[in-house]
């Protein structure tokens, strides 16, 4: 099955939209658009495009720390992962590492992930990052944000649509339904889900 991805970074310089798709080995980043100029400039096109890319069952991830856009699932990519304790900038980068550290590396394709042509110029290289352990021995990434581009930032939540936001995920579920579980005994007549519940 192939995911179908949509992502917004609206955190840095310059803002992006990214789409792309997953196929479960390769992620395929298709495009990398600027959005530049006033928010009232290309906040309708914006809005439209999401929209479009809702109705066609695209998984959608916003960038946003304004919370302008609640659409799909807002986040910043320093903003700490509630079932890892961990941001998602470097949940993110292990599997962007981990992907294109798989498969050839020519051209437009860096393991496997595939750029549309082009976009390879927008590549994260390992060399322009520092790579420490944290008190639990995962990788810490530390990136001079001074070169590290808006198109990066949306290439990473393209990585994290692909791989960590699945309908089994605690990510998924606690951005979808909040930070209470669902209740499975909801649907029940009450004086039964408490006989099942023990009370």
């Amino acid at each position: 099955m192939i995911k179908k991805l949509c992502a917004v970074s609206l955190v840095s310089h310059p803002k992006v939209l990214a789409q792309g798709a997953f196929n479960g080995e390769y992620l395929i980043v298709d495009q990398l658009t600027p959005l530049s100029g006033r928010l009232e400039q290309w906040q309708p096109g914006l809005l439209e495009t999401l929209n479009h890319t809702l109705n066609k069952q695209f998984l959608i991830l916003v960038e946003d720390a304004s919370r302008l856009f609640n659409m799909g699932y807002t986040l910043t990519l320093d903003q700490s992962a509630p079932a890892e304790n961990r941001s998602y900038q470097n949940i993110a980068l292990d599997y962007y590492f981990a992907l294109s550290g798989l498969g050839e590396i020519q051209g437009n394709q860096l393991g496997n992930i595939i750029f549309q042509h082009g976009l390879q110029r927008h590549q994260i290289h390992r060399n322009s990052i520092n790579i420490d352990k944290d008190d639990k021995g995962r990788n810490r990434y530390d990136i001079d944000y001074q070169r590290f581009t808006g198109y990066q930032r949306a290439v990473l939540l393209l990585v994290l649509g692909a791989l960590h936001f699945n309908p089994a995920s605690h990510d998924y579920l606690t951005l979808l339904l909040g930070s209470k579980p669902p209740d499975k005994l909801a649907h029940l007549p009450p004086g039964l889900a408490a006989i099942i519940r023990g009370r």
